[in-house]
């Protein structure tokens, strides 16, 4: 969450990533790709690539943000996320059965590649 609140900051006040899309776009399809394969990673790492996608996620959130108004719309999307990520991790983990949660990943992943070509 805290290198997706930096980004934000950074494309408020300073940067505009003409990647942005692309990256959103690849860590859907990576992170739909590790559920769907079931990948088991160390904590640092997952924690490490979890920050990487926050970064171009961070960055959408600070282009959409008035600097004027960016602490507020930043308190907003880190209370959103935090719930989303709360309420999908309780999901994943409590209610759905491994087959379902590799036919969630495939679907993310999926989206991910039209998103990077373009059909969607």
């Amino acid at each position: 969450m805290l290198a997706m609140l930096l980004a934000a900051l950074f494309t408020i006040w300073a940067c505009h990533c003409l990647t942005i899309e692309t990256g959103i776009a690849l860590s859907v399809l990576a992170l739909g790709l590790l559920v769907s394969l079931s990948v088991r990673m160390p904590t640092v790492l997952a924690m490490a690539l979890t920050a990487g996608f926050a970064v171009f996620h961070g960055f959408a959130h600070g282009v959409e943000a008035r600097p004027m108004a960016a602490s507020g719309c930043m308190a907003g999307f880190a209370v959103a996320t935090a719930a989303l990520h709360a309420a999908a991790g309780f999901t994943l983990n409590q209610h759905l059965t491994s087959t379902a949660r590799r036919v969630l990943g495939a679907g993310m992943a999926a989206t991910g590649g039209l998103l990077l070509s373009g059909m969607l």
